[in-house]
């Protein structure tokens, strides 16, 4: 956080910046993937490679806003683990046709997420930041 401040205001603050997260970890794996393939090459004089980076394996996230922003606990987890259910289902082979559907999603596909995001499992009421 740049500025320690409530956020609870913010609905999706915690699925929007593990979806973040989840992308620049992909993108710095496939790039550090076509390094490992150009040194590969360089070696046998195939190509040319700059060794950048390893692929990242893990990542530790501590529970987003939960402590000055003020979002419930249960509320980041529960949106943190969305974010990685929808990130995985998008990037699988299903999820990839369904997504490029005439090169955009369909309302039907898109509006099962946004509810799911913004309402409480237990009694189907729209979320809050604050757990409240």
């Amino acid at each position: 956080m740049r500025f320690p401040t409530s956020v609870r205001w913010h609905r999706d603050l915690a699925y929007n910046t593990t979806w973040s997260l989840l992308a620049a970890v992909e993108r710095w794996n496939l790039r550090a993937d076509a390094d490992a393939d150009a040194d590969a090459g360089a070696r046998t004089g195939t190509g040319m490679g700059t060794g950048a980076g390893e692929r990242i394996e893990t990542v530790a996230v501590t529970g987003l806003a939960t402590g000055v922003g003020g979002v419930d606990k249960d509320v980041c987890a529960r949106q943190m683990v969305l974010a990685l259910a929808h990130f995985l289902d998008v990037r699988s082979a299903d999820g990839r046709r369904r997504w490029a559907q005439d090169g955009f999603p369909r309302w039907d596909d898109v509006l099962p997420i946004a509810r799911s995001v913004e309402t409480r499992p237990e009694d189907g009421s729209p979320e809050r930041g604050d757990g409240a």
